[in-house]
C-alpha cells in the first residue's frame, strides 16, 4: 500500500509540477505576444519618422535652391542698381 500512496503522492506533484508549467507557458506566450506588438509599434514608429525626416529634407533641399535662386537675383538686382546710378550720374547736370 505504501507503494500506491507514493505513487499517487507523486502523481498528484507531477500533475502540479505539470500545471505549473502550463501557467508558465501561457505566461511566456502572453509576453511574447505583448513582445510582437511592440516590436511592431517600435517598427511603424521607425517608418514615420523615416517618412518624415525624408520629406523634412525635401523640404530642405527646396529651401536651399530657393535661398540660392533669391542670392542669384538679389546680385543681378545690385548690378542693374550700380549701372542704373552709373547712367544716371551721366545725366546729371
Amino acid at each position: 500500500m505504501l507503494k500506491g500512496t507514493q505513487t499517487t503522492e507523486i502523481t498528484s506533484q507531477a500533475e502540479e509540477s505539470l500545471h505549473q508549467v502550463a501557467i508558465e507557458i501561457s505566461r511566456l506566450t502572453q509576453m511574447n505576444q505583448q513582445t510582437s506588438e511592440a516590436i511592431t509599434h517600435q517598427e511603424q514608429s521607425v517608418t514615420s519618422i523615416a517618412s518624415s525626416l525624408s520629406h523634412l529634407q525635401a523640404l530642405c533641399q527646396s529651401a536651399q535652391e530657393k535661398i540660392q535662386q533669391s542670392e542669384h537675383t538679389i546680385s543681378a538686382l545690385k548690378l542693374k542698381q550700380e549701372d542704373l546710378a552709373l547712367k544716371m550720374s551721366k545725366f546729371k547736370i
